[in-house]
């Protein structure tokens, strides 16, 4: 399953990614670590943070589940009842953002000047726009995951980064309308035109799908809405933590959350490979399996894809720690930063990539809880990481100085208590089935070999030659586990 899941699939989920990566370098490229990078980090995220939090984590883990039980009948007439509630909510907040301009770039900027700020109110104002765009593909995307359209899903995304880095590459400078103005439109632009695009590929599911999916359906009740606060909350608190962290004033200078940004970039690209390729494509699967009360399919993909999602978390976070030097000279050592500023960012991005075995562990276990209509026990896992990142963040002005990368260790803390909180709310038998062996097996191996090739090569080398020894060791452990593990190979196989 996993594997055909599809090359092109992948790839494009992939290409998308590297998108976002080259998208961060080219604002850094542009704008440095500055009060205006800062904004234009902002900008460019903002539609898709509330997007992803709002509207297409409540729509995906709610209705994907009901998708799977419900009648065409029932499933149509509750998606027009959230598209109308999505185009209502972002209208309110992108009336918001056009009135409240200031109150929304002073939050999550909290470094920039007033004068920094006044000068973005117009870009922050046609963001507004954007939020609606965004929210409005936000159902068409669920369901071009819930009918199998991976393609189309993960196609769309290159429409809005890649207006982005033509937009950055093509800054004015002044010459006719402010960096910023001219961001905010290219925004605009990338999200009209995914909407048109997903819309497109919606009304290309075919009416055979309709049908089979009209024969196994059957009379389903609306979901509650408290399933509906619960989706909410279980997606929203956990998307929003790194920009909590990252929009705390952690050093209290301008810049800092373009540091942040660039550095969380690095992280994001396996994270994103990681979290929507496995995490999110097992959960109609799941789905299936719980609907249809398949205690042995279901506990066979919980395994496969915690099995998988984590190997890749810790394949990812080891590449990142040894190289990391590299991939941040890569992606930003051609702009305007500093050799000591890059530095910073490849520090960062190795503390980052710490979060992703946890993050990886919690999507595969929501989309469990969010199949059998669990998402309270979700939420509150969540809660409790955020509580866990504000306390974080409330104790650091009183930590020692040389304290490292002290807001992505917070991050780690935060990630961990959820994935940990969540383990415990789960069944006793799924949990003892979940493949532990394996993945602690395959920690402690790359773990040792991440030791063997920092001590075998030379502080003074090229930071090249860590990074390609960080690749050689990942491809040799991965390829013993695949000869020596008939459980990864099957894995492989489906």
């Amino acid at each position: 399953m996993w594997l055909r899941a599809g090359i092109i699939t992948i790839a494009l989920l992939a290409l998308s990614r590297l998108a976002g990566v080259v998208r961060e370098a080219s604002i850094a490229a542009v704008f440095g670590v500055t009060a205006q990078a800062d904004l234009a980090v902002v900008l460019v995220g903002l539609p898709d943070l509330i997007a992803g939090a709002v509207g297409a984590g409540v729509v995906t883990y709610v209705m994907i589940p009901y998708w799977a039980e419900a009648t065409v009948a029932e499933s149509n007439r509750l998606t027009r009842r959230v598209a109308a509630a999505l185009a209502g909510f972002g209208l309110l907040v992108g009336a918001s953002m056009f009135l409240l301009p200031t109150i929304w770039l002073g939050v999550l900027a909290p470094n920039v000047s007033a004068a920094d700020i006044t000068a973005a109110v117009p870009a922050m104002q046609i963001n507004g726009g954007a939020l609606v765009l965004a929210l409005g593909s936000v159902l068409a995307c669920a369901k071009l995951l819930s009918s199998g359209d991976l393609v189309g899903l993960h196609a769309s995304n290159l429409f809005v980064t890649g207006t982005l880095i033509l937009a950055l590459w093509f800054v004015p400078a002044g010459r006719f309308m402010p960096a910023l103005v001219w961001l905010g439109l290219a925004v605009v632009g990338g999200h009209a035109m995914r909407a048109v695009w997903v819309a497109f590929r919606w009304s290309r599911l075919t009416t055979a799908a309709q049908a089979a999916d009209a024969q196994q359906g059957s009379a389903q009740a609306l979901p509650p809405r408290a399933r509906w606060w619960f989706a909410f909350l279980a997606v929203s608190l956990p998307y929003a933590m790194p920009w909590i962290a990252r929009s705390a004033p952690i050093n209290g200078v301008e810049g800092s959350v373009a540091g942040f940004a660039f550095a969380w970039k690095l992280v994001e690209l396996p994270l994103t490979l990681v979290l929507q390729w496995v995490g999110l494509l097992a959960l109609p699967g799941l789905s299936r399996a719980i609907a249809a009360n398949d205690r042995d399919r279901e506990t066979r993909l919980l395994r496969q894809a915690c099995l998988l999602s984590v190997m890749l978390a810790l394949a990812a976070s080891f590449l990142l720690v040894v190289g990391k030097g590299a991939w941040a000279d890569l992606l930003f050592g051609w702009g305007k930063l500093s050799a000591d500023q890059v530095k910073w960012i490849g520090s960062l991005a190795a503390w980052g990539s710490l979060t992703l075995v946890p993050q990886a562990l919690f999507s595969v276990l929501m989309s469990r809880f969010a199949a059998a209509k669990q998402l309270g026990d979700v939420a509150g896992a969540a809660a409790f990481g955020l509580a866990t990142l504000l306390s974080a963040i409330a104790v650091t002005p009183y930590l020692p100085s040389w304290f490292p990368a002290s807001s992505m260790l917070q991050l780690l803390v935060g990630y961990w208590v959820a994935a940990i909180a969540l383990m415990w709310r789960m069944d006793a038998a799924l949990f003892r089935a979940l493949p532990w062996g394996l993945m602690f097996g395959y920690g402690g191996t790359l773990l040792g070999c991440g030791a063997a090739v920092v001590s075998a090569l030379s502080m003074q080398v090229h930071v090249w030659v860590h990074a390609l020894g960080s690749v050689a060791a990942v491809t040799l452990v991965t390829m013993a586990f695949y000869a020596l593990s008939a459980e990864f190979r099957q894995l492989l196989r489906r």
